[in-house]
């Protein structure tokens, strides 16, 4: 044991003469005095406090103290005089409860995609301010590519800059956001390499109001609402249409479907089709591309004729540039979504089409289609109420653009006279059959960077159908003095 200081030996023992300690540190003397004990005021409670308790203690604490020797010392607070949580307070339910922000999960309806606000810097490369766990891309990735963007338009715009110090930064910006909303984790970086590639064949501009300045260039495209007029000397003719695979008319044998003499061998596993209805690799897809075969599953049928009636109004547009989404499906590969613009290049039409009765889909060809089983759900009209949806903008003077329409236009079992194909106004340079992709030809001419989505995005049909239309105004604007192509028949 430990010997004692004594401390205590003038205190009065608490318990006093019923103690049992052997070695008490307190004093049993009889005439042991009481300490005088520092007095501490403590300064009142909040008024209106809703502990009574509380506040009579308090007012016995300060009479018994006042009676006392005071010492003199500055008032000390009293600590949560109000306020004092109660964790026996029966809990509110007026209010819905929710798990702490911590806890909680956004799903991916929820999730939101950050926006690139940064400082626009006259010299140097822009920085991303962003929140890194918002991005879908990681930051640094970002900022590289963005850094190579800014570069490559400062090259490209070193002529003009000392006009508008901060165009190449304010364009990078512009051209990373509108890439990175289009791609995806996987897509992002060759979306970005590609619109690179595209701005270096660009030639310098010498002035601000020049093609190769990307915002003056895209304002002009956008300003142009294109009519009957400026398209009227680029529809192809008949001939064209059939060189090109174009239906002129309808097969006359309605309604019969005639069996294949040779016998079908899937591509996929060289099993006979008789024999085999799956393989390892994949559902068994096929694509039947004989009119009549098209024509016995569903009609085709020219598009209606102008109303000529006075009392009438035809709602039909002038121009409208169309795109559809194909799936694979146990009756061929069918049409699954359309969409169209007008001339301005505003939307008018976006519709999935549901399956006719009987047929499935084995394959959504979300890759290229951008079509998901979930999105499909929400399909509600049949082919012939989209047709049918389809004559209230297009009759058969309407002037129709888009890339092999050819290839629409018999999805649709729609037959028109009245067509312009960006495939054959900018041939490929093999010549026919060939034909150039639509976003190499968006990547060239527009420098817009289109169809980036990934194997569970795929292409967007209204996104197509706008760039298109700009294709045709590019065209327009640039080439007006061209002369109209013609494809070889050899």
């Amino acid at each position: 044991m430990f010997s004692t200081t004594g401390l205590f030996s003038s205190v009065p023992c608490p318990n006093k003469t019923q103690c049992k300690r052997v070695q008490c540190i307190f004093s049993h003397a009889p005439n042991a005095a009481q300490p005088v004990l520092p007095s501490i005021p403590v300064s009142a409670p909040v008024s209106g406090s809703s502990n009574p308790s509380s506040s009579r203690n308090t007012a016995a604490s300060g009479s018994a103290l006042s009676n006392r020797h005071h010492l003199t010392a500055s008032v000390i607070p009293a600590k949560r005089s109000s306020g004092i949580k109660s964790y026996a307070k029966t809990p509110d339910t007026s209010q819905p409860l929710e798990p702490p922000k911590k806890f909680q999960k956004l799903g991916g309806a929820a999730f939101k995609q950050p926006a690139a606000s940064t400082t626009i810097q006259t010299t140097g490369e822009p920085k991303l301010r962003i929140n890194a766990a918002l991005s879908k891309v990681a930051i640094p990735v970002r900022q590289a590519m963005l850094k190579t963007l800014y570069e490559t338009f400062a090259t490209l715009y070193s002529d003009i800059l000392v006009y508008e110090p901060t165009l190449a930064s304010k364009h990078a910006l512009e051209q990373e956001q509108d890439v990175y909303d289009k791609s995806t984790k996987i897509t992002y970086r060759n979306a970005i390499i590609s619109s690179i590639a595209a701005l270096r064949k660009r030639p310098k501009p010498n002035s601000i109001l020049h093609e190769s300045n990307v915002a003056y260039a895209y304002d002009k495209l956008r300003s142009l609402k294109l009519s009957s007029k400026h398209l009227s000397p680029y529809v192809m003719s008949i001939d064209e249409l059939k060189r090109w695979g174009f239906m002129i008319r309808a097969p006359s044998d309605e309604g019969k479907i005639r069996q294949c003499e040779k016998l079908r061998v899937w591509s996929c596993c060289s099993q006979p089709a008789a024999d085999s209805e799956g393989c390892g690799r994949g559902p068994h897809v096929f694509s039947e591309s004989l009119p009549e075969e098209l024509h016995a599953q569903h009609a085709f049928s020219h598009t209606r004729s102008a109303d000529e009636s006075p009392d009438t109004v035809d709602t039909a547009l002038d121009v409208v540039a169309l795109d559809c989404e194909m799936v694979y499906t146990t009756g061929g590969v069918r049409v699954a979504r359309v969409s169209a613009v007008d001339g301005s290049g505003k939307e008018v039409f976006d519709e999935l089409i549901k399956m006719d009765e009987g047929v499935h889909v084995i394959d959504f060809n979300t890759r290229f289609s951008g079509i998901t089983d979930d999105e499909y759900k929400k399909a509600l009209l049949s082919l012939n109420s989209i047709r049918r949806s389809l004559d209230a903008f297009i009759n058969s003077n309407t002037i129709m653009i888009g890339h092999a329409l050819d290839n629409d236009l018999r999805t649709l079992r729609m037959i028109h006279h009245r067509c312009v194909d960006t495939a054959i106004l900018f041939p490929h340079r093999a010549g026919p059959p060939y034909r150039r992709a639509l976003r190499e030809l968006s990547r060239e001419l527009l420098g817009r960077v289109i169809q980036t989505g990934s194997g569970t995005s795929g292409h967007s049909s209204v996104e197509d159908s706008v760039a298109t239309l700009d294709l045709v105004r590019w065209f327009i604007l640039n080439r007006t003095s061209a002369k109209k192509p013609v494809p070889s028949t050899t």
